[in-house]
């Protein structure tokens, strides 16, 4: 049995992050328990093991949910980030 492993839901939504007191704009794609999969045109601008603080807003659109995490890893289009 692997531990750690949640299911995924597609949650396609307009997201604001921050790293190291800069704030980033991206496409969250995908979220489950564990994490999110990030899209940004500001890929390069991270590595993995970076710390991010994610603003999730709620489909009411009425809050935002923060949750910091850790990226574990990137492609030429994103990063994935697994919550702490």
């Amino acid at each position: 049995m692997f531990i750690g492993y949640h299911e995924r839901k597609k949650y396609q939504v307009e997201i604001v992050f921050r790293h190291s007191d800069r704030l980033y704009t991206g496409s969250l794609k995908d979220i489950s328990l564990g994490g999110v999969y990030i899209e940004t045109y500001s890929v390069n601008q991270f590595s993995k093991k970076d710390i991010v603080t994610i603003s999730i807003p709620f489909a009411s659109g009425q809050k935002n949910l923060k949750r910091k995490g850790c990226i574990k890893w990137l492609n030429n289009a994103g990063f994935a980030v697994e919550f702490m």
